[in-house]
């Protein structure tokens, strides 16, 4: 071959290699392997036939022109075959007439660990392959081979860094990454999610985020040690954190981040406190027995006493008066000690299947008259034909007797009741607004406690037993105000289906 044509090889072999160096799909390395075989050596065909994993076939990968050559091929069998098991370029001439020659050729594909595959083609005339382009051939085997393996590795690692990026994603745990600075260099989705922001976290510092002590204490110490620590409970709005740290060796700076985890803790925590709380109750409640049982046979007596010293003729009309204010009193003490009673041992339930729409309405239609006497006009407001619940309806009418009440003693210069039914998922859900005096921000999470009230008059007792009708209804009860003009509680009980 002389220099000029060796020349012109070497170039195209050259570019075909930059070009397949530059490409990262296996289909376009494919692509340029088949059209540079037919442009350097000048072949009227080529193929590429890569190795499978199990090393038994070999699959098409490209060729050109199209449908030429078979799709798989056994390891040993034909040529390409025989080149795929021994690894050794093959080439064989075939007359097609008098004067023309098919000269096919067919290349192993080699990588370190051996051989990926078979690249070759078919020249048509009377020219056959010479010395330097058999070298040249092997050469670009050879190429192919290493770009093939940077594939293999460069896929694996993809794969790999999306298996992680989509561990990151996906996790329930905020994750950040803070550099020595004190800002976030890199976070995932949950963390977004955790505290509440739809703006880029990154660059921001983590103190303008959480501004508890002993947590940037700890930031500061694990910078510092390059130590981790766990369990760090922080209060973050309403709700509850649990954040560990873990120092990281940045290779490339020669410096640490730090890797925070963060969890959302709030409804554990809460899970707990309630925990703690009902065995609290549960104590408080056998002790309240005991002393309920101890005072009503005394009160009793007392309450006769009276009564018969009020029958006395000769008993004045101030002392008459002072008598009934004591039996008032009483009476209330009495009912007091009903209710003590009646939260002290476990509820009984009559459960049936309730449509909450009909039971809400005969509700409201009881108390019209109440709330008319009040100057309070009542507004129901219902979508559904049917919110059908399994419960006890002495129980609820009990529980909204309550919410009624309160309403009623918010608004003593009247207003608006309104109760809005309505389905959400499935749970038939009442909304009860009023507009009221509101109730204080700073009271919201006790009022469902027993004994707590505002009232002169009040036991204390009448939310914290609606509530327990809820719970046991396996239901939700929340409450909201602006401690000001109104207040809205909100009932939630799973529904059933129409049995009926």
């Amino acid at each position: 071959m002389d220099k000029r044509k060796e020349s012109k090889i070497l170039h195209q072999l050259i570019s075909t290699i930059g070009d397949l160096n530059a490409s990262f799909e296996r289909k376009d390395i494919s692509r340029v392997v088949v059209e540079g075989l037919c442009k350097i050596f000048s072949l009227n065909s080529s193929f590429f036939y890569s190795l499978n994993e199990s090393r038994e076939f070999l699959s098409i990968e490209a060729q050109t022109p199209e449908n030429l050559e078979e799709k798989t091929i056994i390891i040993g069998h034909g040529p390409v075959g025989w080149v795929a098991k021994t690894g050794e370029l093959l080439i064989v001439t075939d007359k097609i007439s008098e004067n023309k020659f098919s000269h096919f050729v067919a290349v192993p594909v080699k990588g370190k660990k051996g051989i990926l595959g078979v690249i070759g083609g078919r020249r048509i005339g009377n020219r056959d392959f010479d010395a330097v382009e058999k070298e040249y051939l092997s050469f670009f085997g050879t190429q192919v081979g290493a770009v093939m393996e940077n594939y293999i590795y460069y896929h694996r690692l993809r794969r790999s860094k999306e298996f992680r990026d989509t561990i990151l994603y996906n996790i329930p745990s905020g994750i950040l990454v803070l550099n020595p600075q004190w800002k976030i260099k890199t976070y995932n989705r949950s963390a977004t999610l955790i505290f509440e922001d739809d703006k880029n976290l990154k660059n921001m510092e983590i103190f303008k985020i959480l501004k508890d002590e002993i947590f940037l204490g700890s930031i500061k110490r694990a910078f510092e040690k390059a130590c981790r620590i766990n369990n760090i409970e922080v209060s973050w709005k309403d709700r509850f954190l649990n954040i560990s740290i873990v120092p990281m060796k940045n290779e490339e700076e020669g410096s640490f981040d730090l890797l925070m985890v963060v969890d959302d803790i709030t409804e554990i925590k809460k899970f707990y406190d309630d925990r703690e709380r009902s065995s609290r109750l549960s104590y408080l409640g056998q002790f309240v027995a005991g002393v309920a049982h101890e005072l009503r046979n005394p009160l009793t007596g007392i309450n006769i006493t009276l009564d018969m010293v009020k029958e006395d003729k000769n008993l004045s009309d101030k002392n008459k008066k002072l008598i009934d204010n004591v039996l008032k009193e009483i009476s209330l003490l009495e009912d007091m000690l009903t209710s003590l009673l009646e939260i002290s041992k476990p509820m009984e339930m009559k459960i049936k299947q309730l449509n909450l729409i009909e039971l809400v309405r005969t509700f409201l239609e009881s108390q019209q008259k109440v709330a008319e006497k009040r100057n309070v006009k009542i507004n129901l407001n219902f979508q559904n034909d049917k919110l059908n619940i399994m419960g006890d309806e002495k129980k609820l009418r009990q529980a909204l007797m309550n919410l009624f009440n309160n309403s009623m003693e918010s608004m003593p210069s009247g207003g608006e009741f309104n109760v809005k039914l309505y389905r959400k998922a499935n749970f038939a859900c009442v909304d009860i607004c009023d507009t009221g005096n509101g109730i204080p921000k700073e009271h919201l999470e006790k009022i469902f406690d027993p004994f707590f009230t505002t009232k002169q008059t009040g036991t204390g007792l009448g939310l914290y037993i609606t509530k327990n009708i809820i719970n046991h209804h396996k239901g939700k009860i929340k409450v909201e105000s602006d401690g000001k003009s109104w207040t809205k509680f909100t009932l939630e009980i799973p529904m059933v289906r129409d049995t009926a």
